[in-house]
Formats: C-alpha cells, structure tokens, sequence
C-alpha cells in the first residue's frame, strides 16, 4: 500500500488520472492520487503482458523459477554459463504482473547466458533489445574487463552489441564499428530499464534510425551504417565473439524484437511496470 506521507518528488508522473479535481485540492495531490489508483489496479496491462502484446517479439527471457534461462516465447532455449543463475524470488525489478520477480545474477567472472537463438532470426534490417539492469560497479573500476556485454548478436563488421564502455556509458552498435551512446553516465545500484533500436529498412539512408533509451525516454540517437542479416546466437550478458566482456551485476526481462519499437511503445513498457519510483533519481 502506498503510504499518503510519500514525498511527491519520488512519484512518477500521472498518467491515468484524468479528472482536473485533483489539481484544485492540493498541490501535488495528483501525484498521490495517481500513486493510489496505481496501487488498486487501476494502471494498464502487466509488463509480461505489454512486452508480450507488442507485435515481433522474438524472445523474451525472464529468469523466473519456472524458465530459468529460456526464452518465455517461440521455444528458444538458453544455458547458464559459470556461476550465472536466476535469483532468489524478489531479487528482480519489481514490476507489475511478476510476484515477487526473480533477476539473472552475474559477478562479471565468466557468467553469463547463451541461447541457442541464431540462424532462424536474422535481424537483417532492423531490431529492438529491452532489458533491465542493475550495475555493481562502473566498468572502468573493473581491473578484469572494462566493457559490460547487457545482450549481443555479436558478430565483427555486422555488430548488434548493446553495452556499457569503459567511459561508463551505455552503447549500441549495429555496423560495422560505430555506435550510439548514451548522454550520461549510468548509476550504480538501481534497477534501469534501457532500450536500444536501430532500423535500416528504409531505401533512404537519411530516414536509418538508431536510438538508445533509458527508462522509457529516448536519450540519444543518431543514423546508422548499414547492417545485413546476423545470424551470430544471441547472448545474455557477455560476448561471444569478444573476449572478456561479462556483466557485473543483474540482468532481467530481456526482450528482442524484429523491428525497431516506436518511442510510444517503449514508453509503454515503462508504464506497465508499476513500480512508483522515478528510478533514474532515486535509489531503492
């Protein structure tokens, strides 16, 4: 139950309020208003049923107790490698629709996911990686690895790497060598959930789009070079194409599309989370 004494600043905005009462009470009402109605149910569908409504989804994969490292859709199936495992119920982000979520946990020593998700799927022109992740510490303190691998179909001069550099931010690739990157640096300690899309479908190089995004907003984007069918097996938290790049710190809710997500419907994957913490000012 959300508690009437928390502070409006920790409040997302609302969005399905719609009655202009609020505004009249008391200033900041709605912000409460809308955390109670969110509270009782009264938000749009559940995560799992959002990520699974959006049309071209390839694989989704949860880490729950009942899938462990397989894809929750199209069958695909995936492998724990190292000490990587699902945690304990609770240890995920907690999101709408997923009692008491459970996350992929990595130490950044040589744990991660592979999934047997390759030649059938090519992500030939265009594709959308969604994940959320919660960092142990900034890759460029890591004396063993200084890149963070969050999902890949890694593949040299084809690349589809979506990661964390050693200037601490977050990076996608998807030609043959550049990449767009995020504005800031992440935090540590908090649960993101972050985009990546990219599309070259289009026989206009000048309409190519690539765009990264951090908790539903869009933060950069830029035009990409071109891309041709991948069919490297995509992974989860390293890559398998270059060396020593393993996540440190936990994984969840994976999600690859076949097209590039429009800003409207990554925006909706965050409001289906339900969780009431604007997480890129606050930490829980």
């Amino acid at each position: 139950m959300l508690s009437l004494f928390t502070t409006p600043s920790r409040l997302s905005q609302p969005t399905g309020l719609r009655h202009p009462a609020h505004r009249l009470l008391f200033p900041c009402a709605g912000f409460v208003l809308a955390g109670i109605a969110l509270a009782f149910g009264a938000s749009a569908a559940d995560y799992p049923t959002t990520v699974q409504g959006l049309s071209n989804l390839v694989g989704y994969w949860q880490f729950e107790s009942a899938t462990q490292a397989n894809s929750s859709v199209n069958g695909y199936t995936g492998s724990f490698l190292g000490n990587a495992a699902a945690g304990a119920p609770g240890s995920g982000p907690p999101l709408a629709g997923i009692s008491g979520n459970s996350a992929l946990v990595l130490d950044g020593i040589g744990d991660a996911v592979s999934t047997n998700l390759a030649t059938d799927q090519a992500n030939g022109s265009a594709a959308t990686i969604v994940a959320w992740i919660r960092l142990n510490r900034q890759p460029s303190t890591d004396p063993d690895h200084n890149v963070y691998q969050i999902a890949a179909r890694a593949d040299k001069g084809d690349d589809l790497d979506f990661q964390i550099n050693p200037d601490n931010l977050l990076h996608f690739f998807t030609d043959s060598g550049t990449s767009v990157a995020s504005p800031d640096v992440l935090p540590l300690h908090q649960w993101m959930m972050v985009a990546a899309t990219f599309d070259v479908g289009n026989a206009d190089p000048n309409q190519w789009t690539r765009a990264l995004y951090i908790d539903g907003r869009r933060v950069a984007s830029d035009k990409p070079g071109m891309h041709s069918a991948n069919l490297a097996a995509f992974t989860i938290g390293y890559s398998a194409v270059w060396d020593n790049r393993f996540f440190n710190g936990d994984i969840d809710e994976v999600a690859l599309y076949d097209r590039a997500l429009s800003d409207s419907e990554i925006k909706s994957l965050q409001d289906a989370s339900g969780d009431l913490i604007f997480r890129s000012n606050f930490s829980y």
